[in-house]
C-alpha cells in the first residue's frame, strides 16, 4: 500500500482545493487525510506511534467529556480542523521540487554580503521554506561544512519569516488556532520584526 502514499497525499490537496467551488468534495479530502497515517502506521517509529496514540486518547477523552456534558461538536470540528494546515504542508513540499542546485564561483565577502545573504534566505525561505536553507547552506559550505557565524545568520534570517509568511507552517498554525487572527493585520508588524531580526543577525 505504500506505493499509493503519494497519490493519497496529492488527493488530499486536490480535493481540498476543489471543495471551494464544490463543497461536496470536502469529505473526500478529509477521508484521504486520515488514510495517510493509517497507510504509514507501520513505518512510524515507536516514539511517534506512542505520541500519536497519547494525543488520540486525550482527544477522545475530551470529546467524551464534552458529549457527557451535552456538548456535541460537528464532525468538521472533530475531524477536519487541520485540513487547511495539511494542505499547506503538501503544497509547500511540492515547491521543493522546483529548487535548483546551488553551485557557483567564489563567494562575496564583507558586510554587504552578510546583509544580502540574510535578506536572500529570508525572502526565498518565506516562499519555499526549508529548501531555501539547503540551497544557501550548500552555496556557503566549504568541504561540506559552514562556519558558526554562517549557520547563525542563515537560521535566524530564515526563521524570522515565520512572523509574516503565509507559506510558513508556524504562520499556518497561528491562523488555525488563534481566534479571529487575520493575516493582513499581522503582515506589517511581522515584516518590521523580520527586518529587525535580519539586520541584527547580519550585524
Amino acid at each position: 500500500m505504500h506505493k499509493f502514499n503519494g497519490w493519497v497525499i496529492l488527493g488530499t490537496l486536490v480535493f481540498y482545493l476543489a471543495s471551494f467551488p464544490l463543497p461536496r468534495l470536502f469529505p473526500l479530502a478529509v477521508l484521504l487525510s486520515w488514510l495517510v497515517p493509517i497507510l504509514n502506521w507501520q513505518g512510524l517509529g515507536s516514539g511517534s506511534r506512542k505520541q500519536a496514540l497519547l494525543l488520540a486518547l486525550i482527544g477522545i477523552t475530551g470529546l467524551s467529556i464534552g458529549a457527557w456534558r451535552g456538548i456535541l461538536l460537528p464532525w468538521q470540528d472533530m475531524l477536519a480542523t487541520n485540513i487547511p494546515l495539511l494542505a499547506m504542508f503538501v503544497a509547500v513540499s511540492f515547491l521543493a521540487l522546483a529548487t535548483p542546485n546551488a553551485k557557483g564561483s567564489a563567494l562575496p565577502q564583507g558586510r554587504r554580503a552578510a546583509l544580502t545573504t540574510g535578506a536572500g534566505i529570508h525572502l526565498l525561505g518565506a516562499v519555499i521554506n526549508i529548501s531555501a536553507l539547503f540551497i544557501f547552506g550548500d552555496r556557503l559550505s566549504k568541504n561540506g561544512t559552514i562556519s558558526r557565524e554562517q549557520a547563525s545568520l542563515l537560521a535566524r534570517s530564515f526563521t524570522a519569516a515565520a512572523w509574516w509568511s503565509p507559506f510558513f507552517m508556524a504562520t499556518g498554525v497561528a491562523f488555525t488556532y488563534a481566534p479571529d487572527m487575520v493575516w493582513g493585520r499581522a503582515l506589517v508588524p511581522g515584516i518590521l520584526m523580520s527586518c529587525l531580526a535580519v539586520g541584527l543577525s547580519a550585524v
